[in-house]
């Protein structure tokens, strides 16, 4: 696979040259610190060579040196860290550079946007007559409400529905404790390369099935056989004949038997 060193720098141009300004800041500072003894010295022998030996012998103290002195002194010592400021400096200018014109083209992508849906918006009407786009919003927004209504709160308990080898489980957990055991199933499963539907069991807090120790997930058999390198869970809201709303815990991969050779 070729390497787009363009796309690459249109991606992450302004985040590489943050980081390179952030490196040359501190390098730039490590120069000062190494030029100043040496700048030191070259000071204070030109200030040894200003004075003339009758002022020497009547007034033993260093004279002070003019700024513009002190600069034809010293500043050859500081040219590398004039330049490494210099391209410190360089590198955060050109990341605001490169930010500022991201954000011009994701606004000139979103402008696009939303001209493109003002236009679908406007056909919507012209085809189907004036008020349709409304009617619309109104039935999504409603639709939207009733299923926050219809979901039970996330630290309240409520009933779920599992049911994997003819064996169906209803209990009572808020959906807090539910993603957490959905967590610690996929963690036990990764990090041992299997396991059974009675282990899934044990950490949902339900009762063994007679053939739960035979089957289950398996990463290898799942990826190689089954496609799935991990174990998802889906939850469906329904109502029961008797009314009771209820969450079934669905798994896209049921569990499969353990045993490799079963499957050839």
């Amino acid at each position: 696979m070729n390497f787009d060193i363009r796309k690459w720098m249109n991606e992450n141009g302004a985040t590489a040259l943050t980081f390179l300004g952030a490196g040359s800041m501190v390098a730039t500072v490590v120069l000062a610190v190494k030029a100043t003894p040496k700048a030191r010295g070259k000071i204070i022998e030109a200030k040894v060579r200003k004075l003339s030996d009758s002022e020497m012998a009547n007034d033993p103290k260093l004279p002070k040196l003019t700024m513009l002195e002190t600069v034809k002194v010293c500043w050859v010592d500081y040219i590398p860290t004039v330049m490494m400021g210099a391209a410190s400096l360089s590198c955060i200018f050109g990341a605001n550079v490169l930010n500022k014109r991201k954000q011009a083209e994701l606004a000139g992508a979103y402008a696009a946007l939303e001209q493109l849906f003002q236009n679908y918006r406007k056909k919507t009407d012209a085809i189907c007559g004036e008020g349709t786009n409304r009617t619309i919003s109104r039935a999504i927004l409603q639709e939207e409400e009733e299923q926050k209504r219809d979901d039970p709160p996330w630290n309240e308990k409520q009933t779920f529905y599992f049911e994997y080898c003819g064996t169906p489980k209803f209990f009572e957990r808020t959906m807090e404790e539910v993603l957490r055991a959905e967590y610690e199933i996929n963690r036990y499963f990764k990090l041992n390369g299997d396991i059974t539907l009675n282990e899934v069991l044990d950490i949902f807090g339900l009762e063994h099935v007679p053939e739960g120790d035979l089957v289950g997930w398996d990463e290898y058999i799942g990826e190689t056989d089954y496609g799935y390198r991990w174990i998802d869970f889906d939850h469906r809201h329904y109502a029961t004949d008797d009314g009771l709303i209820v969450c079934s815990i669905d798994m896209p991969f049921g569990p499969h038997s353990l045993d490799e050779n079963a499957e050839e």
